[in-house]
């Protein structure tokens, strides 16, 4: 967990129990955990790959119950602004800042409180 939240891949593969989440969210989190580090997609590029609607997508990332671990940290505003963060449903009163830091800590470029479109991947593209 250290590595994660320094911002470094996983040394090793992760299982969980996903019995008690949907099928869409467990399609959502499929797409994340394709998000490479040191990059952002945004709720709106998510639902495009999915055939959804950006709010629902922002449903299952908000509810996500392993943080880090499937990288919800790594979606943003569709105008790549960061956006808030929380962990399990619960956003925290520092959630933007968390949320930067992170991202920084991953090596998303990140100026005036915008993601650079360097940092944007494209989940349709299906590109790593």
């Amino acid at each position: 967990m250290i590595e994660l939240f320094e911002g470094k891949q996983s040394s090793g593969p992760v299982v969980y129990n996903m019995e008690h989440v949907s099928k869409f969210q467990r399609r959502v989190y499929d797409v994340l955990e394709q998000i490479p580090v040191g990059k952002v997609t945004t709720y709106g590029l998510i639902a495009r790959r999915l055939g959804s609607a950006p709010r629902a997508v922002g449903g299952a990332v908000s509810s996500n119950p392993w943080p880090l671990f499937i990288p919800c940290q790594r979606v943003v505003n569709f105008n790549l602004t960061v956006g808030n963060y929380g962990m399990c449903g619960s956003l925290g009163p520092d959630g933007t800042f968390t949320k930067r830091s992170l991202l920084e800590r991953e090596g998303v470029d990140i100026a005036q409180d915008r993601i650079e479109k360097v940092s944007l991947w494209n989940p349709s593209r299906n590109n790593r």
